[in-house]
């Protein structure tokens, strides 16, 4: 349609009910049956509300639009994104591997909750050995996970056959495994005669290893037991979360693994600098953006030369969001270490040159960083993390493992508020920010310019 209408107006209604017991997305267009004149402008809008729908539009050229997605950039956000882009590297080019969740076919019978678990635990404990911990898209917040005690059994393709030595008939194999993981096998048997998983049922499904007891073959099953980001394909705002507990996620949740400095990635892919470059270029529905493999993957990273401060702003956020109650206590200085101090030194990694060529700083450099670098004190958030969630998991510590989580949890609180107490009253500090906001790039992003 590009290339043989001239397009006059796109009014996106996305997130906005415009049919009464409707809940398909809405976008009303006017076009002119004409082929365009090369300079056509088009005035878009994604209205708040129906109160003035068109108050806040832009215009964009028709000839910026691609042939796949159609992106309403206007010229000013075009010419960062086209920045972000040269400073930075597509995040599939880095070390990383990227992988979507597991697919069961059928996860009444292999999600399991904590009461399930335990049975067949104390009916039989070898069974504790297929039995892992999962996170579903639901659990993941920004910064933190909710999770409400699901399990997942863990029996991959070829399994059975590796215990036997070889592929036997079915009634053979399923006698096999009975005997091996007897209340494994009768949980799964209350399910064979269920029509469930597209109708097919546990037995008949197609997502199934060799055996219907299997899961379909899966090449990266030891990358969920690494440390890891995870993230939920539908989210209102980044809900990027670093694992490094073995919890294994389902589909529609994905993850990424990366060799070195992955608590970096963590705060650039949370960062509101680039989910704004995110949003020109994602798909926006009703339930939020979806932040899909396929895109998450060419989200430009630039990574910083001396990673260990932002590895220091990552411990401190992944510790301040442990939980609700601390979410809500330590709200202000969250706001502080993530609005001002991590966005801040963000916009400065991608624009030092930027902010060099406009008069903005001297010298193409990383000022900001430099002045928060010596208040930036490490906690000793991985073994903490560790007695924490080995807290959640297995449901106790030992006596001395309780006793060292307690000392750990008031030396990381003493070391983030003196952190958070020095970084607010450096005047340098607070100086530069300011600056940096200041920029016209920086006001467009936050939707101030």
């Amino acid at each position: 349609m590009k290339e043989n209408f001239t397009i006059k107006k796109v009014i996106d209604f996305n997130g906005i009910r415009v049919f009464v017991g409707a809940t398909v997305d809405t976008l009303v267009y006017v076009i002119q049956k004409k082929k365009p004149e090369k300079d056509n402008l088009i005035f878009y809008n994604h209205p708040l509300s129906w109160d003035n729908i068109e108050q806040g539009g832009y215009k964009v050229k028709q000839t910026s639009l691609s042939d796949d997605v159609w992106n309403f950039v206007n010229e000013e956000m075009e010419e960062i994104k086209k920045w972000i882009e040269k400073v930075g590297k597509p995040l599939k080019d880095l070390d990383v591997k990227i992988y979507r969740g597991i697919t069961t076919g059928f996860n009444e019978a292999f999600v399991i909750d904590e009461e399930t678990r335990k049975r067949l635990i104390e009916e039989d404990p070898k069974s504790a050995e297929l039995i892992k911990p999962l996170l579903r898209g639901r659990d993941i917040g920004r910064y933190y996970v909710e999770w409400d005690r699901k399990w997942i059994i863990i029996i991959p393709a070829g399994f059975t056959k590796n215990l036997i030595g070889k592929n036997v008939p079915l009634e053979e194999a399923e006698n096999f495994f009975k005997n091996e993981y007897l209340s494994t096998y009768s949980h799964f048997e209350q399910f064979k005669n269920v029509e469930s998983g597209r109708g097919k049922g546990l037995v008949n499904r197609d997502d199934q290893g060799d055996y219907w007891w299997e899961l379909r073959p899966c090449d990266y099953y030891p990358e969920f037991e690494k440390p890891k980001i995870v993230w939920k394909e539908i989210a209102q705002i980044p809900s990027f979360y670093f694992d490094k507990f073995n919890f294994y996620i389902l589909a529609k949740v994905n993850m990424v693994s990366y060799n070195i400095n992955i608590r970096i990635l963590l705060l650039l892919l949370n960062s509101n600098f680039l989910f704004n470059y995110y949003k020109k270029s994602g798909i926006l529905i009703s339930g939020g953006y979806e932040f899909k493999i396929h895109r998450i993957e060419k989200i430009p990273i630039r990574l910083p030369k001396n990673p260990k401060y932002y590895e220091n702003l990552a411990n401190y956020l992944l510790f301040l969001h442990v939980t609700e109650e601390r979410r809500q206590k330590l709200k202000e200085a969250i706001e502080f270490f993530d609005r001002q101090i991590t966005d801040s030194l963000v916009y400065e990694l991608y624009f030092k040159e930027k902010f060099y060529e406009d008069g903005l700083y001297p010298e193409p450099r990383e000022y900001l960083l430099e002045a928060v670098s010596k208040h930036l004190k490490p906690i000793n958030y991985d073994r903490w993390s560790e007695l924490y969630w080995k807290k959640q998991i297995e449901g106790n510590l030992t006596e001395r493992e309780e006793k060292e989580f307690e000392k750990l949890e008031k030396e990381n609180i003493k070391t983030v508020e003196g952190v958070y107490k020095a970084l607010k009253e450096d005047v340098k500090i607070k100086e530069l920010i300011e600056k940096i906001k200041s920029h016209e790039w920086v006001k467009v992003i936050e939707g101030k310019g």
